[in-house]
């Protein structure tokens, strides 16, 4: 494979359109991975969704902590933060706003199921525009209807953002067919869990409770900076079991994650419709974000 370099970057010859957004793989300039990566064969890997403002990488600490977590917990290898950074940053230049994808798979090799007893990791960063309709959904709020698929559970798992994602893509396909923005998903015992991209938090009073994630979901950056910020802003944070009876008795809802911010939930499908006003507590939380660069 032909390559060059520019600025720091390694190109390969190219294998998509000129205007196309640059991809960065293993640091060089392309969108081609083996396809005996273990990413692809097995989902053997993870990955994290970075915003990017004017250069600065939000809640950036937050997202190399959950990545080197998620490599520990995984037995891969962890990049370099300081590797990752340059090329989060070398994609995304030239926009004001953007969405950086960084995905970490053990690489090629092994047995089967079995990984190679040496790993050469695949890195792969790349961008993709910022949602136009984002703004909206943060200041009008969404509807969010109940999917029927069921969130597989399993404790060693749980909390990763691993790229084992059928639960999000099967609930995804049932979300096109319903007139809501978003679909909370339980898990087998009928706890709700998250939403199919969001974390969710219920506000009771001066409470505010977002389900625990012992045996599934995502433990998301935004979440853990709301949890943050709630005693400041006088509410008591509690990781708690809720149902869906849970969800309706709630004074607040909202969805959130490192790139959407917080969507106040204003209506809830679920048989009887539920609906909910955008909460004094919802709207000092969006504005803490802001305040605190995380958003």
């Amino acid at each position: 494979m032909a390559c060059s370099s520019r600025r720091g970057v390694t190109h390969a010859s190219p294998s998509s359109p000129p205007d196309s957004p640059m991809i960065l793989v293993n640091g060089i300039a392309t969108d081609e991975v083996s396809a005996l990566d273990r990413g692809l064969s097995y989902g053997d890997g993870l990955f994290e969704t970075v915003a990017v403002v004017a250069g600065e990488i939000l809640n950036w600490p937050r997202h190399v902590a959950r990545l080197h977590d998620g490599c520990n917990r995984l037995a891969i290898p962890q990049p370099d933060a300081g590797q990752l950074s340059e090329e989060v940053r070398t994609v995304a230049a030239g926009t004001d706003r953007s969405i950086v994808k960084i995905t970490i798979t053990r690489g090629a090799g092994g047995n089967g199921y079995t990984p190679p007893t040496e790993i050469t990791p695949t890195r792969i960063v790349a961008p993709r525009p910022w949602p136009k309709h984002y703004a909206e959904r943060e200041q009008q709020g969404i509807r969010i209807c109940v999917a029927q698929h069921r969130l597989s559970s399993n404790p060693r798992l749980a909390g990763l953002k691993h790229l084992n994602r059928l639960d999000q893509v099967l609930a995804s396909v049932e979300l096109m067919t319903r007139d809501a923005t978003e679909a909370l998903m339980l898990d087998h015992g009928g706890r709700v869990i998250e939403a199919t991209r969001c974390n969710l938090f219920a506000v009771y009073g001066t409470h505010l409770s977002t389900p625990r994630l012992t045996i599934c979901g995502v433990s998301g950056v935004m979440r853990a900076v709301i949890a943050q910020l709630a005693p400041a802003l006088g509410l008591a944070f509690a990781e708690t079991a809720l149902t869906l009876d849970d969800i309706r008795a709630a004074d607040e809802v909202f969805l959130c994650n490192a790139i959407a911010g917080i969507w106040p939930v204003i209506e809830l499908d679920d048989g009887p419709l539920r609906t909910y006003s955008i909460g004094e507590h919802t709207r000092r939380l969006q504005a803490a974000l802001i305040a605190g660069h995380h958003h």
